[in-house]
């Protein structure tokens, strides 16, 4: 089974997390958790207990896989979500699929389109998750009741476990592999993500780059010593005093991952690679370097969004957001695949909290 791998220019251009070399300077140093793999399900969970266990296709070539989402908060009554699909490769979110059967025994369990797929109802999940700790082979089946696809249970209980024992669910009534005689309020609380202050938002225009200055930028980190394209740089006010510049990176783009080179200046002086809180998941250079991938600044948000996929289809890679603070970009949502295999819902492993003070 495929395996996100490192590669050049348009592949992977890095290992999903690399070990944190750099603590955060001030408040919380991220710490993405890494996923672990079972058979053919594959788990997360993030810095604030939340967990979200995934189905793999059983076969990389498979014609009749499907893939299915399992996720749950960390409070002690958080409720499990479980969306069946969509195919990899469909062109919209709908998967015609109405019902499920395990090993042959259809479940009492009614599917609704949602974003991302079929979503389970509360009844069915309850079916659902019983079977998943004793059955091999889950059918998806349309509304003539012909199967649409397959998911291979191999792992899931394993991870259910996995789950349980990272929420400390492990021998309450609320556990989904090991339930015990314990209450539900013995499953501690969630823990708070941690905050991340951003400076007051700015009416002032962004400082522009001139097109001699990109085009040095790019020429330095061109190793190819290709002729410059001319590309401009498109420009972003973070605060009051300083602006994000995103140039357009010919030399390290792929078929589908368009690098960039993100620099950051006050209003007078030089241009610099930004800095961040974490290593990015594209390059081995720990909290700086200025090439990024499929980089987008979010005003509304306000937020430093990217991603890296592992192939075109998009089915493993890593997406990330950031928030500046005034002086470098704080990670506030990392989310993940490690396997090449079919999903395109990727695990969450860190979240934080942007505030404006």
């Amino acid at each position: 089974m495929a395996r996100v791998a490192r590669a050049a220019g348009a592949g992977y251009a890095g290992d999903m997390i690399l070990p944190l070399l750099l603590a955060a300077a001030a408040g919380v140093a991220p710490q993405p958790s890494p996923l672990k793999l079972f058979k053919d399900w594959t788990i997360g969970c993030d810095n604030v207990r939340a967990c979200q266990a995934v189905a793999l296709l059983h076969d990389q070539a498979a014609e009749d896989g499907l893939t299915m989402s399992l996720s749950r908060g960390a409070a002690p009554d958080a409720p499990v979500r479980i969306v069946v699909g969509p195919p990899l490769g469909a062109s919209d979110d709908k998967t015609g699929v109405v019902a499920l059967a395990v090993d042959g025994k259809r479940l009492p369990a009614r599917l609704t389109e949602v974003e991302g797929g079929a979503e389970v109802d509360p009844a069915g999940t309850v079916a659902l998750l019983a079977a998943l700790r004793v059955g091999a082979k889950l059918e998806a089946l349309g509304a003539d009741g012909k199967r649409l696809g397959t998911i291979s249970l191999a792992g899931a209980s394993a991870a259910l476990l996995y789950m349980d024992d990272r929420q400390q669910r492990v021998g309450t009534v609320t556990a989904l592999a090991r339930p015990g005689p314990k209450p539900a309020n013995a499953v501690p609380p969630a823990p708070a993500a941690p905050e991340v202050v951003v400076p007051p938002r700015s009416a002032k225009a962004p400082r522009g780059m001139p097109l001699a200055v990109a085009a040095a930028l790019r020429k330095q980190a061109c190793e190819s010593g290709e002729p410059d394209t001319g590309w401009k740089a498109d420009t972003y006010r973070l605060d009051a005093g300083h602006t994000l510049a995103v140039v357009p990176d010919h030399c390290d783009s792929g078929a589908y991952n368009a690098a960039s080179l993100l620099y950051v200046a006050a209003d007078s002086g030089g241009w610099r690679p930004i800095r961040y809180d974490t290593d990015k998941p594209n390059t081995d250079d720990a909290g700086s370097g200025p090439v990024a991938y499929n980089a987008e600044w979010n005003a509304k948000a306000g937020t430093l969004d990217m991603f890296m996929k592992g192939r075109g289809l998009g089915d493993c890679g890593t997406r990330q957001s950031f928030a500046w603070d005034g002086e470098r970009f704080r990670l506030i949502l990392q989310e993940e695949m490690g396997e090449c295999r079919g999903s395109i819902a990727w695990i969450p492993t860190w979240r934080a909290k942007a505030v404006r003070r």
